[in-house]
């Protein structure tokens, strides 16, 4: 119960709440494939057309997306041919109250694939979980709350090799500082994208970067023949994994689909050379890159493609929840006054020492022009220019906020000295350290470097650790620092999340071939012909690397005619219907607490019990108590079979799968449980209906006796009969045992109750009245006379399990406390509870 409970208050729900065993280990027979390419068009294509209809988690009828969508429609849908899963949520600023819907959509899908999103509804579509929980498990609430309430349109993760301190702090490892925005500290998402992160650089230079701590299974083969920075020739690369061209927008009648270039993996950006320089070699090595890590269908890269997707998703369509994470303290300010001491004994290096035979040495260049870019600040800050200079190299990586108000205090500097015209004394100071920050910090590592490399580093190490220090009052805490062993390799980078999707519009006004690209809003909008809208959406790799320049819009329309338009293919070729009949959890790894999905067929007599359920329009849920304490429940339209751990997990189940029914009573059958055991869970389903707040819900509850007959049990509870030709036969004393196993007497009371259709067997109606010893009896000519008062007083269509509830509730009118009863249709125990109203015929 204890971790029920943590499961209940973590995500609302038990459902497929599950123990890992850390003992265990998975087999590596799964192979799975993560890396799929499902386009704009193709969703839009699939999901909004009515053939293809979706269903409510809780059951209910099934309608086609862009009803759903215009109903306003929120919660977790199946579609009625197997294959998605969509949670669906309005688009507000604050959408906390519908998060709770994450934990089952997280397990019952394991691939984004997308969304469509009208005006008022976002629908994230999910693929039907095909990828065992043990090789991809389920996206986590908590990081997806974190992902929600981010409150920034840019995240980043990246290990600061360029950092004043970095470096080598022993003969053979170096070490940097990592940097993770605010929200993605101590969170599993930055964890992942260190893990990612590591994967993308050492993989990239051939395995020759190893990192401490970080045992990784080695590839069967590298992106490269050779290290990435032999290919391209440079001794400083940039590596990063980044949301340009990964998720895109299509815009059209009325709709936003939101896709992804691939799954497997995020875009790959490389950077060659201290210029960091683009160019074909790097082009080239991208895309092969891209293509290697997105086809390695690794759960993590995965899975880091995922978080991103709803992270755009968030961002782009207005949904999110108030930011609650707060900014963590600076590490990096216990190492400024260690800067300041270095930066005060460059700028007194005398002049005679920056001239010499040295000069042709290139680290002596570098190092000169350091201390000459130390004295053009101190020539406009004064002695406001070490303290300055401290804090901007001593900090942490600066937000993208002040990154662009570092890079026009710089521009607006370059014009004023050009055009010979005054700025303001800060925005001077500012733009030049802008201008000269980087030969300054060149100067400082080579200082480092040349005085006490390992001494200084490794006591930089030690104190930036100390001073990253958190409470630890979360679940896993993301490392601050990062330890390798390398080549000597000025490589640096990491991952830049951002907001912005690539967004495609089809406008009457462009003609077809030609391409506009417009901002609105601060976004960029590339507008074409609708005819075009589905060639651009295959090639947004391409077309987002020029998207963004001045001439982007020419650019794009001179590819035009070279960009080849992928096909629609149909959905089944790409997205299987997958059988809900194969598991979909590990078989050896997890003990179900919780409920799931159990993936067998309905037998016919099954299915046929729910069919008269539903003809006759009650709301049913059929439930077996199996022999190892666990339970197996049909239930939903259309019907499924779900497994439940235990009794908790069983009510969370039946609450949870029959939210759609409010306003009728629920139709509980029951099988293998003893009649004591059905009274107290029928009231504890009352219960938990209580507790959410659904106290007029109505419960029915009947214990199907003897072997079990679905269909049987169906006919006795929806079988309509003709009340007013019901025979009352003669009351009989008897002695019969009670639920708790005590022999009692008992007033002995049959009724047959005909069918309408005549020919049909009538049912036979059995009430045992149990006599309670020092309280008043009934006469047994007071019964018969309650029972036809209860039969007189009947009217429309009633059923034989209705007609049975309401003589029990005359019987308790008449005679309250003084009568227990136990009530028979055929062989069929009807539960009746004292203080249940409205138990006649629906």
């Amino acid at each position: 119960m204890l971790l029920l409970n943590l499961n209940r208050l973590l995500f609302g729900t038990t459902y497929q709440a599950r123990v890992t065993d850390l003992g265990s280990k998975v087999g590596a027979a799964e192979q799975p494939v993560l890396d799929f390419r499902v386009t704009a068009a193709e969703l839009r294509e699939w999901m909004l057309s009515d053939s293809e209809t979706f269903s409510p988690s809780g059951g209910g009828r099934g309608l086609p997306l862009r009803v759903l969508l215009a109903k306003r429609a929120h919660g977790e849908f199946f579609s009625n041919r197997p294959g998605f899963v969509i949670w669906m949520i309005p688009k507000e600023p604050d959408v906390s109250k519908y998060l709770s819907v994450a934990q089952s959509w997280a397990n019952d899908a394991d691939l984004v694939l997308g969304a469509i999103a009208d005006d008022t509804t976002l629908a994230i579509i999910g693929r039907e979980r095909r990828v065992s929980k043990a090789i991809l498990p389920p996206l986590r609430v908590e990081t997806i709350h974190t992902i929600a309430g981010s409150g920034t349109d840019h995240l980043a993760q990246s290990y600061e090799r360029t950092y004043l301190f970095s470096g080598r702090y022993d003969n053979r490892n170096d070490w940097a500082p990592i940097y993770l925005s605010s929200v993605l500290i101590d969170d599993e998402y930055g964890s992942l994208l260190n893990v990612t992160d590591q994967l993308l650089k050492s993989w990239s230079e051939h395995g020759t970067v190893h990192y401490v701590n970080f045992p990784y299974p080695a590839p069967e083969r590298y992106p490269f023949n050779v290290p990435l920075h032999e290919k391209l020739q440079a001794q400083t690369v940039t590596f990063n994994w980044n949301t340009r061209g990964a998720g895109y927008v299509s815009e059209e009648n009325g709709y936003r689909v939101y896709a992804l270039n691939r799954t497997g993996a995020l875009p790959v950006s490389y950077f060659a050379g201290d210029e960091q320089a683009k160019n074909e070699d790097v082009n080239n090595a991208e895309e092969v890159a891209y293509d290697y890590f997105a086809g390695l269908n690794d759960p993590n890269l995965a899975r880091v493609v995922q978080y991103a997707a709803l992270y755009q998703l968030f961002r782009e369509f207005g949904v999110g929840i108030p930011k609650t994470v707060e900014d963590p303290k600076d590490p990096y300010a216990e190492l400024r006054e260690e800067a300041e001491r270095m930066l005060a004994s460059l700028a007194s290096v005398p002049d005679s020492a920056l001239t010499g035979a040295r000069g042709s040495s290139p680290a002596y260049v570098e190092f000169v022009a350091g201390v000459r870019a130390i004295r053009a600040v101190q020539g406009v800050a004064g002695e406001r220019a070490v303290p300055l200079l401290a804090a901007r190299l001593s900090r942490a990586r600066p937000s993208i906020e002040q990154l662009e108000k570092e890079a026009a205090s710089a521009t607006l500097l370059q014009i004023a000295d050009s055009l010979k015209f005054d700025i303001s004394k800060e925005d001077r100071i500012s733009g030049t350290i802008t201008r000269n920050v980087r030969p300054i910090q060149r100067a400082l590592q080579l200082t480092l470097q040349a005085l006490l490399p390992t001494e200084a580093t490794n006591s930089a190490r030690k104190t930036f650790v100390s001073a990253s220090n958190r409470p630890a009052d979360t679940w896993i805490r993301t490392a601050s620092i990062v330890q390798s062993t390398s080549a000597e390799l000025r490589w640096i980078g990491g991952h830049n999340l951002d907001a912005a999707v690539t967004r495609l519009r089809a406008s009457a006004n462009i003609a077809k071939g030609e391409v506009q690209v417009i901002t609105k809003d601060g976004r960029t909008i590339i507008l074409a012909n609708e005819a075009d809208i589905a060639r651009l959406s295959s090639n947004v790799r391409e077309i987002s690397r020029v998207a963004g320049e001045s001439n982007g819009g020419a650019r794009i329309s001179a590819m035009m005619a070279e960009l080849r338009e992928l096909p629609i293919r149909p959905r089944l070729e790409v997205i299987s219907s997958p059988s809900r009949l194969v598991s979909s959890s590990s078989p050896v790894d997890r003990t179900l607490l919780g409920f799931e999905r159990v993936h067998r067929g309905l037998s016919d007599a099954e299915l046929s019990a729910a069919s008269i359920m539903k003809t006759r329009g009650r709301p049913f849920t059929s439930i077996q108590r199996l022999e190892n304490g666990s339970f197996e429940l049909i239930l939903g339209d259309p019907p499924r079979l779900v497994r439940a751990g235990n009794t908790a997990s069983a009510l969370d189940l039946v609450v949870h799968e029959t939210k759609a029914i409010q306003g009728r009573a629920l139709q509980l059958q029951l099988t293998g449980f003893t009649e004591r055991d059905a009274g107290a869970f029928t009231r504890n389903v009352e219960f938990e209906y209580r507790k959410a707040g659904r106290s007029q819900q109505r419960v029915r509850s009947a214990v199907r006796e003897g072997e079990q007959d679905r269909t049987g049990a169906a006919k006795i509870l929806t079988g309509e009969v003709d009340f007013a030709k019901a025979r009352v036969r003669p009351v009989e004393l008897v002695e019969v045992k009670t639920a708790s196993g005590v022999m009692k007497q008992a007033y002995k009371l049959e009724v047959e109750l005909p069918r309408l259709v005549a020919t049909e067997q009538p049912f036979l109606l059995r009430i045992w009245i149990f006599l309670t010893e020092g309280v008043g009896r009934p006469s047994m000519e007071a019964v018969q006379n309650a029972v036809r008062q209860a039969l007189a007083s009947m009217r429309g269509s009633v059923t034989a399990d209705g007609a049975a509830l309401e003589i029990q509730r005359e019987l308790r009118r008449a005679f309250g406390d003084a009568v227990e009863m136990r009530t028979h249709v055929d062989d069929m125990l009807i539960v009746q509870l004292r203080g249940i109203d409205g138990v006649g015929a629906d």
